[in-house]
């Protein structure tokens, strides 16, 4: 059966008949597909939250719906983007509590449209089971977005039962970059340093350390910023 976006190049939803009394008579949608579907479609939307937010992949597969709720402080045309995500600390790698604000708003709608989802239940569940999401789905479904967005390639040994992919530039990809990218960007926009480590729950050190690298050439803007009409003691002598 060819039941995802595959070396045959047959879309993911529809799989060859092999048995039964339609045998031969060319593609038919299973219940199967219909769900390998839903859950591609879930990953899609989970890599877009994590790099939206920089919540921690442990943290986003254990979140809940009524882990997220609308920020009473912005304007109606706002909160159709931006949401709060409370990340409770048995659902943290540092064991606090923390919350996030985050561009997510939209992607949610997508995801409850596809799940159905609502209350104590968690965002990313099996279609058939209502488990949580297995480690391989999560991992096939990355190595399909590596393959598919075309940072990497199907390895020769690779086969439906152990996916492997061969990643174009050496490097090690994983849910986890999805923080990376998002840690990236927002210090890159100018983000201050302590909003982006509170935003994911991380220490200053770690960010400097990994992230940060300060260049005075470029931070006369920031430095100048509230001394426009400011003059010292000396000044006004």
């Amino acid at each position: 059966a060819v039941t995802r976006f595959s070396k045959e190049g047959k879309p993911l939803g529809f799989h060859k008949i092999t048995k039964g009394p339609n045998k031969g008579k060319g593609t038919r949608k299973s219940e199967r597909a219909q769900q390998q579907q839903s859950h591609r479609q879930m990953l899609y939307l989970a890599m877009r939250i994590s790099m939206e937010s920089g919540i921690r992949i442990g943290s986003l597969r254990k979140m809940r719906w009524n882990h997220i709720s609308m920020n009473p402080t912005l304007s109606q045309e706002d909160q159709k983007s931006w949401c709060l995500v409370e990340v409770p600390p048995e659902n943290t790698k540092t064991g606090h509590w923390y919350e996030v604000a985050a561009p997510i708003a939209r992607h949610l709608e997508q995801l409850k449209r596809i799940t159905q989802g609502s209350g104590n239940e968690l965002l990313f569940t099996n279609q058939k089971s209502g488990a949580p999401l297995s480690d391989r789905i999560w991992g096939d479904g990355l190595k399909e977005m590596l393959v598919e967005s075309g940072l990497a390639t199907w390895s020769e040994d690779d086969s439906n039962n152990c996916r492997k992919i061969d990643v174009k530039s050496g490097k090690t990809l994983s849910w986890y970059t999805f923080r990376h990218t998002w840690i990236t960007f927002a210090l890159q926009r100018g983000v201050p340093i302590a909003t982006v480590c509170n935003n994911c729950d991380t220490s200053i050190q770690y960010v400097q350390e990994h992230y940060f690298h300060y260049d005075a050439k470029r931070a006369t803007g920031a430095l100048a910023t509230g001394r426009k009409g400011f003059r010292t003691a000396k000044d006004k002598d």
